[in-house]
Order: structure tokens, then C-alpha cells, then sequence
């Protein structure tokens, strides 16, 4: 199958006054239509960078390295080729709604104006569309929620509304990034199933960003787990979840919360913190924190190797195991 979104070797450096720095290192990432692929990691590891890198919305950065999404290529022309892909073939699902929306826009216009400047429509039938693409993301009595301000509406509420803009054009790509951090467990759980149920009813292809493995294992196909600007560990959600290869997707794992566990059983905490994108320690970036590290961590920065069909690490200790 075709890939929907193929990058390779992406490398994203930041141009400011300090000099260029570079906050993602080779990232290569291919999603098929119909299928979620959820990038995790803490923050600062790149993953939203490369989100945005992806629909071209970094402005004050060299972008190096392939962006196809539906076989068109973002950086084409000095990256001028991402306004023509931005809305009509991949939309973007911000993490903080409220921001996302203008405060003095309805939220039935600002839909609508999304459509009108992608198809060739009058106003009442761009308002219309609108009022179909709230139904369509739950949004109950469209009319009424189409009058409102974006404060006048609750958190999931606006999500839904975001979610409905970036549909607005009707693409085939949509990248969420941690698009249910600000909202409480239930309607978390409501915002991602209307995500699953658009990919399966659209065919769409769901670029998840998110630092939440609970989020992932229930939402995602694949899972690419990024560190300090690149991706350590690929694979099937299921696989490397239950049985990760690189150290630092089992240290994730263990610093999730349980319920089965025995009262008053912390979860695990992950020594030290990231490592800042301009200073990183030689060999893997991971290796002051990493508990199996051995002398060729420090002295190399480890490639991704297949450890299994599909699945792929970064870590000589994963090589030395298998």
C-alpha cells in the first residue's frame, strides 16, 4: 500500500540568534490511510517539531531531508509547496483549542470560512457544510453550537470544534497533537473514539502526537517512540508496549500509574532529564539515564535496526540480546 505520509531523514534546525540549533536528527516516519501512528516521548524529544515540520509551519528553520503526504512533496520550493497541502490534503489538530480558535469568530463561521477558501461555494452552502461537519463530530443541536464563541463552549466541546475545522477541507492526513491533554478522563476517552471513527469512516490517516502511552495503546496501529530529536524505537503499538526493546520505551512504560498495583506503589521514575538539544553527551543521548548502558553507548550514537518484522530499535544492548 502507498505510504499517505513518508518522511525520511528529516532534520529540523532552529535559526535564531544564538546560532542554529538542531532539535530533530533523521526521523524517517510512514503512515498508510486508515491507520494511526502515534509519536511518544517526553517533552523536548521533537515530536511536535516534527509535526509541524511536516506541514511546513517552520517559518524560522532550515527543514532538510523528504516530506510526502499523498505523494506531494511539502518542501517543495523552499517549502512554498506545503500551501497547497496544508487544509485540502492534511489538517492539523492543535493541543489547546482555546487558542486555536479566534475568541470573537463563531465557530459556525470560522468552519465555514475554511470551506468557502477550499471550494468553490456560496455562503449559505459553506454554512451548511459547516453544520455537517459538527454533526458529524458530535457536536448536538449544530445550529446553536455553530452561534457560539469558543468560550462559550466547554473543552471537549472546542476540541470537537478544531477537529471539525481541520476536516474542513476534507484531507486525507490529520495530525493531532496531544489533542486531549487539557480535558478530563471522560471526555478524553469520547474525543478519541470520534478520532477512530472518522479514520475508519474517512479512510484518513492519524499522525498522533502524544506523551501519554494510556492514549496510545488506545488509539494507535504503530507507535514511534522519539528521544532527544530522533526516534529510538518503531512498531506495532501492541508489541512495543507490552515488550519494548529500547530501555527508554520500558522506562515510559514503567512511569505509568496502574491501578492493579499494591496501594502506595509508586510508579517508576526516569532519572536525570532530557538532554538539551544543543549540548547532547556523546554516543546515545540516553545513556546517562539509561540503567543497561554499557561502554559502547558512550561512545557512539546507536542507528535503528530491525529487531523484528516491522519493528525496529535503537540500542546496542537490544542487538546484544536478541
Amino acid at each position: 500500500m502507498s505510504a499517505l505520509l513518508d518522511v525520511a531523514d528529516l532534520q529540523v534546525t532552529l535559526l535564531g540568534a544564538r546560532g542554529p540549533l538542531t532539535v530533530v536528527r533523521g526521523v524517517s516516519l510512514f503512515l498508510e490511510p486508515a491507520s494511526t501512528l502515534a509519536l511518544v516521548g517526553e517533552s523536548g524529544s521533537g515530536k511536535s517539531m516534527t509535526a509541524l515540520a511536516c506541514l511546513g509551519l517552520t517559518p524560522r528553520a532550515r527543514v532538510e531531508g523528504r516530506v510526502l503526504i499523498d505523494g506531494m512533496d511539502v518542501l517543495a520550493d523552499g517549502g512554498r509547496g506545503a500551501t497547497h497541502i496544508r487544509g485540502s490534503r492534511a489538517g492539523m489538530v492543535f493541543q489547546d483549542p482555546q487558542s486555536a480558535l479566534h475568541p470573537a469568530t463563531r465557530v459556525g463561521a470560522a468552519v465555514a470560512a475554511v470551506v468557502r477558501h477550499h471550494r468553490r461555494c456560496t455562503r449559505k452552502e459553506a454554512e451548511q457544510r459547516s453544520l455537517e461537519l459538527f454533526a458529524e463530530v458530535g457536536l448536538d443541536d449544530a445550529p446553536r453550537r455553530a452561534r457560539a464563541f469558543p468560550h462559550e463552549l466547554s473543552g471537549g466541546l472546542r476540541q470537537r470544534v478544531a477537529i471539525a475545522l481541520a476536516l474542513a477541507a476534507d484531507p486525507k492526513l490529520l495530525i493531532a497533537d496531544e489533542p486531549t491533554t487539557a480535558l478530563d478522563v471522560t471526555v478524553q476517552a469520547k474525543v478519541l473514539a470520534l478520532l477512530r471513527e472518522l479514520c475508519r469512516t474517512r479512510g484518513l490517516g492519524l499522525l498522533l502526537i502524544s506523551h501519554d502511552l494510556g492514549v496510545v495503546a488506545a488509539a494507535a496501529d504503530r507507535v514511534a517512540v522519539m528521544y532527544a530529536g530522533r526516534v529510538v524505537e518503531e512498531g506495532p503499538v501492541e508489541a512495543v508496549l507490552q515488550s519494548p526493546r529500547h530501555p527508554y520505551t520500558r522506562a515510559l512504560r514503567t512511569a505509568v500509574p496502574r491501578v492493579t498495583a499494591p496501594p502506595r506503589t509508586a510508579p517508576g521514575c526516569i532519572p536525570g532529564q532530557p538532554p538539551l538539544a544543543g549540548a547532547l553527551p556523546p554516543g546515545c543521548p540516553f545513556h546517562p539515564r539509561c540503567p543497561r548502558a554499557i561502554d559502547t553507548c558512550s561512545r557512539a550514537e546507536p542507528v535503528l535496526s530491525e529487531c523484528s518484522r516491522g519493528w525496529s530499535a535503537a540500542c546496542p544492548v537490544t542487538e546484544r540480546d536478541t
